[in-house]
């Protein structure tokens, strides 16, 4: 219980929602591939959480059709996404992730990582805020919805 205390005392980092930023202040292009890297620090989006998801540079901006993660209407996130941070190299890159069990879900053919395996929603590891994004069973890459996380600061 000391532990919790301690973490809800701690100062939370200033954060920006999605809706707020553009595209050109959360990407910079990389400079191995070309591809669009973030910038900033991705944050659990629940407001007094603050929990650090994923550092600066540790993901690639990736577009897709079609809604992809569920939506509960209590949620207060946007019903559809359509850009996503892929993050590769599994959980290890991550701050702070938590893995929902894998769930008998069907991701749409045209979404990342469709047909690779079992899905696991991706939460918030301090508040379980969530689904955040997705991975499939097995694979070493996650994708992150933009919308669904704040921003930090450039990091």
């Amino acid at each position: 219980m000391a532990a919790l205390a301690a973490a809800a005392q701690r100062p939370k980092p200033a954060s920006t929602p999605f809706s707020e930023l553009s595209k050109d202040a959360l990407t910079t292009k990389g400079s191995f591939d070309g591809a669009l890297i973030n910038t900033r620090r991705l944050i659990c989006p629940r407001e007094g959480c603050g929990c650090v998801i994923l550092r600066a540079k540790n993901s690639s901006w990736e577009e897709c059709d079609g809604d992809i993660l569920p939506h509960d209407s209590a949620a207060p996130f946007s019903p559809s996404a359509h850009a996503y941070w892929r993050v590769d190299g599994g959980p290890y890159t991550f701050e702070n992730i938590g893995y929902s069990r894998n769930v008998d879900a069907t991701l749409p053919s045209g979404a990342p990582g469709a047909g690779a395996g079992k899905v696991k929603w991706l939460i918030c590891a301090e508040c379980d805020m969530g689904p955040l994004g997705w991975s499939t069973e097995g694979g070493d890459s996650s994708w992150v919805a933009v919308e669904r996380v704040r921003y930090g600061q450039d990091a």
